[in-house]
């Protein structure tokens, strides 16, 4: 496991299953699930089985500025 500089992460499985170990946690995503983390905690992630995962990765220094907020407005 390894913990990185400061910054926040994301991982988001496409397809596949993904084991992720932050700290002393463990947790498998399926396909469409999220996991949102600081890395300055140990973390570690991977398969969880012998099927590939495919996934999309983001490390930012400010995590809190890749959070949109939009709200549907009807006729507009």
């Amino acid at each position: 496991m390894r913990a990185s500089g400061p910054e926040h992460g994301w991982l988001y499985v496409l397809s596949g299953r993904m084991r992720v170990v932050l700290g002393d946690e463990d947790f498998v995503l399926a396909e469409g699930e999220v996991a949102e983390f600081d890395t300055h905690l140990p973390h570690w992630f991977g398969n969880a089985d012998e099927h590939p995962v495919e996934f999309l990765s983001i490390l930012g220094p400010q995590g809190e500025r890749f959070h949109i907020r939009a709200r549907y407005r009807p006729g507009g």
